[in-house]
């Protein structure tokens, strides 16, 4: 139960992690490259969310003493801002990724519409 109230309030952010990794499965084989960078992202996002969850659940249950609690969850804390560095990275090269080459391929041709 107690896991239930801690990832309740990341539901929004669960949702979307799932849909974007739907969404990159179903457009990898158009955009390979980027499809599969923001599928490593979304599930590195869901990841983060679910284990740093219960992480927190699993020292809280077992009775770990409160100082010990503080300095795990200062490690955990910086641990989760690098991994979401690199999410955010992932997503970002993935925007870019195979736009230089259909730039340089046919520069003077105006933009397609999917």
């Amino acid at each position: 139960m107690r896991m239930f109230t801690i990832l309740l309030p990341q539901v929004p952010v669960l949702l979307v992690c799932l849909a974007g990794m739907v969404v990159a499965l179903l457009r990898w084989r158009s955009t390979p490259t980027p499809a599969a960078l923001c599928f490593a992202a979304f599930t590195l996002g869901l990841g983060l969310n679910v284990v740093f969850s219960s992480i927190q659940v699993w020292l809280t249950m077992r009775g770990t003493p409160p100082d010990q609690i503080g300095r795990v969850f200062l490690v955990l804390g910086v641990l989760r801002g690098l991994l979401a560095a690199v999410m955010l990275a992932l997503l970002l090269v993935a925007v870019f990724a195979g736009r230089a080459t259909q730039l340089a391929a046919a520069p003077n041709d105006p933009p397609r519409v999917r």
